[in-house]
């Protein structure tokens, strides 16, 4: 696996899918509530084994990017978490 690592101290924003390869020293997801995420426009129009594999896909995206924390993860949200929270 090809690693990148942001050196240097300074923050960046990036998506979730960006980060898959890399080695971060922290990780803050911001807004992980309920009706944020898993994002209610990629599950519209979803049924069945449909919206169960799009929320599987959501889980693992999550995993991923809070899996590159190597020191300090951070987890935000308002009002309830997400149901991929728990």
């Amino acid at each position: 696996m090809n690693s990148a690592r942001l050196t240097g101290g300074q923050s960046v924003v990036l998506t979730m899918h960006t980060v898959k390869e890399m080695e971060l020293s922290g990780v803050a997801l911001f807004d992980l509530s309920a009706g944020a995420v898993p994002n209610p426009w990629v599950l519209k129009g979803l049924h069945g084994e449909d919206l169960v594999d799009a929320n599987l896909r959501a889980r693992s995206l999550l995993k991923v990017a809070a899996s590159r924390a190597h020191e300090e993860l951070v987890v935000t949200e308002k009002g309830e978490r997400s149901e991929l929270l728990l």
